[in-house]
């Protein structure tokens, strides 16, 4: 899997992010949230770099008992516990 910031970063070794953001074709401000990881990079970032996006699904395992432990699973206070 190629990582699309560490493919901006080796283009950024010999010039400015100004620079580069003009030659990408988006703000530098947005260039630098991107390199931070706090954007996501966009269809222009990744087609400069000739990447495409893929969906990627992602799981996570829940407790033992095959039951969510997530906070928002537990109950509300006052409703009822489920009946067997």
């Amino acid at each position: 899997m190629i990582d699309p910031i560490n493919e901006l970063r080796k283009r950024l070794k010999t010039g400015t992010q100004a620079a580069l953001a003009e030659e990408i074709g988006v703000s530098p401000p947005f260039l630098c949230l991107v390199l931070k990881g706090t954007k996501a990079p966009g269809a222009k970032i990744l087609g400069f770099l000739g990447l495409k996006a893929q969906k990627v699904r992602r799981y996570e395992r829940i407790n033992g008992n095959g039951r969510d432990s997530s906070p928002s699973a537990k109950r509300m206070p006052g409703s009822r516990a489920p009946r067997s």
